[in-house]
């Protein structure tokens, strides 16, 4: 789980999701992508192919989602 702090708006979130998968997976090929609601919290789950494999990263997106 990742938990995006911060970030003023939506664009900005969006944006901090894609830094850090960049950051940590140089190279990754996006999937699909999902939103969830949880325990009254937001979260967006990418779905990726890295050099590893595919895997799904969660994003807390609480903090921004909807401004």
């Amino acid at each position: 789980m990742v938990v995006i702090k911060g970030a003023k708006n939506e664009e900005a979130g969006v944006r901090a999701e894609r830094k850090w998968l960049e950051q940590k997976y140089p190279g990754f090929q996006k999937g699909a992508q999902s939103l969830m609601n949880s325990s009254g919290k937001d979260y967006d789950l990418m779905e990726i192919t890295t050099h590893e494999g595919p895997k799904s990263i969660y994003f807390d997106i609480t903090d921004f989602f909807g401004k």
